[in-house]
């Protein structure tokens, strides 16, 4: 059975990371952070720390969550882009089949980074929770989610990923007459161009439409993203 896994980098404030708590339940509760006091001005230091804000949030989970959840912190060098990627990377190997999801509001920006092409490598959904300024905002609207692929780059074959780099090249992102053209270009035979194309609307990475006899194909917001991984 699937379970979902919930990620988030943490800064110095935890409102944001328990606001993607509430999304839906999470069997697994990862928190990345640092050892290490931010700069609030130009000579002082702020009094919070990122790891205790973890912890915090570590409590708040452990005292108003499920008694199964599970929830582990994650220290690591905020200067390390590395060293925060490995950490997605790992969670990734543990929750293959598991539903993951990113959360980049906290952290420093090489943290968030990290988070996010990792997220995007292992094709977690990925989230940015917005600072909520009125009373009447509801969570609902405050969450982005940000286009995401709906398999690991990995996963990928390379005419494939020639697909969608022709694709992205073309005006609109839109290609008439699809299947012959795909198959001119990739000396591919029509039916396997057909199955390349049904794979990636499967996996949400291009739109398919008929006009009469003629086969559109046009990249989404995830495709477009996703091609620009493979352009040299």
């Amino acid at each position: 059975m699937e379970k979902n896994v919930y990620v988030a980098t943490v800064g110095l404030t935890k409102q944001p990371v328990i606001d993607g708590l509430r999304i839906k339940p999470f069997d697994y509760i990862y928190l990345i952070t640092n050892d290490t006091h931010n700069k609030d001005s130009v000579n002082n230091y702020s009094k919070e720390n990122p790891k205790n804000i973890a912890y915090s949030i570590k409590d708040f989970v452990d005292e108003f969550f499920s008694s199964t959840q599970k929830c582990e912190i994650f220290l690591v060098n905020l200067m390390d882009f590395n060293e925060s990627l490995d950490k997605i990377i790992s969670i990734y190997k543990n929750h293959r089949k598991d539903n993951i999801t990113v959360n980049i509001t906290g952290g420093t920006k090489i943290m968030v980074s990290a988070a996010l092409i990792g997220a995007y490598v292992i094709g977690a959904e990925i989230l940015y929770v917005k600072e909520a300024k009125e009373k009447d905002v509801t969570l609902e609207e405050r969450i982005i989610w940000l286009p995401t692929p709906k398999i690991p780059i990995e996963e990928l074959g390379e005419s494939h990923r020639k697909l969608l780099l022709i694709l992205d090249k073309q005006p609109n992102k839109e290609l008439k007459r699809a299947t012959t053209y795909l198959s001119q270009e990739l000396r591919l035979k029509k039916p396997t161009i057909s199955a390349h194309i049904n794979f990636l609307r499967e996996n949400k990475l291009i739109e398919y439409k008929r006009s009469g006899r003629d086969v559109i194909i046009k990249l989404t917001a995830s495709g477009e993203l996703l091609a620009k991984f493979y352009h040299q």
